[in-house]
């Protein structure tokens, strides 16, 4: 996007008066010269966010947020900086020029690909609630969904028909290169004397996925059959809109009860979240699965730094699961691990338990490297112990590794190592080997400084020990002299 001149930033920054702004997201009440309520950032029961209107600046005393008009937006909305400009000078009536032609080009294919996109959502659940729709409206029941949990996750059907979207976007006068590009719609085989389009969901649940600001920016589509020759699940490809390791599904729905609980809770499938929101669990998002990211990460960051990972106990899911929960400790998450009984994920097992029972379960949920203890000491085998014991030491190691506090990181290693029975400086060698691997600039900058640092000292000894030894001849050298 284009640089947003200057002397408009400042106008914008002018016109929009920072407790005003903040009034609309935060019930404010005066004291003394300053605003104060409760953050919006932070859970708490008590209001440390206060708002100086003669500074025209925000400060939260629990969390320590802080910022000017636009940083508060960005914040809340979690909007880019030009995104926040554009947004309050909206609110202002002050105009923005349009961004060059380039820019322009990009920001109206976005446009589009947003436009395109809610057209098919409201497509699908149209679809979803007419009598076409009936065997993905009883599949659902069947689940335990009802008619206003469907339409409150928008839920949608895509019919059982190659062209049914197609047409309907056709009609609209909507330009199919623009479906193809959001991934609705595939081209057909031109080299087989074919041409135009055909739907790429068909006879499928359609889960929308939402970005922060509420507008869909993808698609998750469930089959209906057990059709061996068809994924289970097909979503939209990647597009300048949806880039999968940067979403979380459910967070749009959630967001504000994760801050609210200063907790979330990670599972992994569509229809796992919507069972955990329906139970209560509003805090609850999903990898849509796929492998957590360190863009995700900080997405999270953003609302809490509290994750309990509740994922299927199945071998895969638990070395995902694993594999995710060490990137949120590097991004300075503080994570732990639910695990359910073999054979039930979220979704079935609140099917057939009372959503106490998995409050409890969420409750007493082993911290990371405790569950990486726990979890290893149940799977050992005496067929190799030895390897089972290698491999449960490398996996700790690894999560120490990505602790950034050094503090921190020195007196887990320390607590690890008395309650695995191991010599403390072995683990901090294989800690220090990892961080080595994980973090090479660091290290060699490290290596660097130490190498500096020792030359200098060898200097400085090599100086001294000159130092000494002319001390130590002068006296010779004087009665030499002397005696000449």
């Amino acid at each position: 996007m284009s640089t947003i001149p200057q002397h408009l930033i400042d106008e914008v920054r002018l016109a929009s008066e920072v407790a005003a702004v903040v009034s609309d997201y935060v019930t404010l009440k005066k004291s003394g010269r300053n605003f104060f309520g409760l953050c919006p950032f932070h859970p708490e029961k008590s209001p440390s966010f206060s708002v100086n209107p003669d500074k025209q600046i925000f400060y939260c005393f629990g969390c320590h947020a802080g910022g000017n008009v636009f940083t508060f937006i960005q914040r809340q909305q979690g909007i880019s900086f030009p995104e926040a400009v554009r947004l309050l000078a909206k609110r202002a009536g002050i105009a923005i020029p349009e961004p060059e032609a380039e820019d322009a080009t990009a920001a109206q294919e976005k446009d589009a690909l947003y436009f395109v996109n809610k057209l098919a959502a409201e497509f699908f659940q149209q679809m979803l609630f007419n009598e076409i729709g009936r065997p993905a409206r009883e599949y659902m029941h069947k689940r335990g969904f009802g008619d206003e949990a469907l339409r409150a996750f928008g839920i949608g059907y895509a019919p059982q028909a190659w062209e049914k979207l197609a047409q309907h976007a056709s009609e609209k006068s909507v330009n199919l290169e623009v479906m193809a590009l959001a991934g609705l719609v595939n081209a057909r085989d031109s080299e087989k004397g074919k041409a135009g389009y055909y739907d790429r969901f068909r006879h499928r649940v359609m889960f929308p996925i939402y970005n922060l600001a509420g507008s869909v920016v993808a698609f998750g589509g469930r089959r209906l059959v057990d059709d061996e020759d068809s994924p289970k699940y097909i979503n939209s490809p990647e597009t300048p809109i949806y880039h999968k390791g940067t979403v979380l599904y459910g967070l749009y729905h959630g967001r504000d009860a994760v801050k609210a609980a200063d907790r979330v809770i990670v599972v992994e499938g569509y229809l796992d979240l919507m069972r955990m929101h329906l139970c209560g669990f509003q805090n609850a998002v999903a990898t849509s699965g796929t492998a957590l990211t360190e863009q995700q990460a900080r997405l999270i960051m953003r609302y809490t730094k509290n994750v309990t990972l509740l994922f299927d106990s199945d071998t895969a899911g638990q070395s995902a699961t694993l594999r995710g929960a060490d990137i949120l400790v590097e991004n300075g998450l503080t994570v732990a691990v639910a695990m359910l009984s073999a054979g039930d994920d979220p979704d079935s097992f609140l099917a057939k338990h009372p959503a106490a029972e998995m409050q409890q379960i969420l409750q007493t949920a082993p911290p990371l490297l405790e569950f990486k203890i726990l979890h290893s000491a149940a799977k050992t085998t005496e067929i190799d112990p030895v390897a089972q014991r290698t491999a449960q030491l490398h996996s700790i190691a690894e999560t120490l590794a990505r602790v950034r506090d050094g503090l921190e990181r020195q007196a887990l290693v320390h607590n690890m190592a008395e309650r695995l029975r191991i010599d403390e400086g072995v683990l901090w060698e294989e800690v220090s080997r990892l961080r080595r691997a994980q973090y090479p600039r660091a290290s060699a900058r490290r290596v660097a400084s130490r190498e500096a640092e020792t030359k200098t000292s060898w200097s400085s000894a090599l100086a001294a020990a000159g130092r000494s030894y002319a001390e130590r001849c002068r006296a010779a050298e004087e009665e030499l002299i002397r005696i000449m």
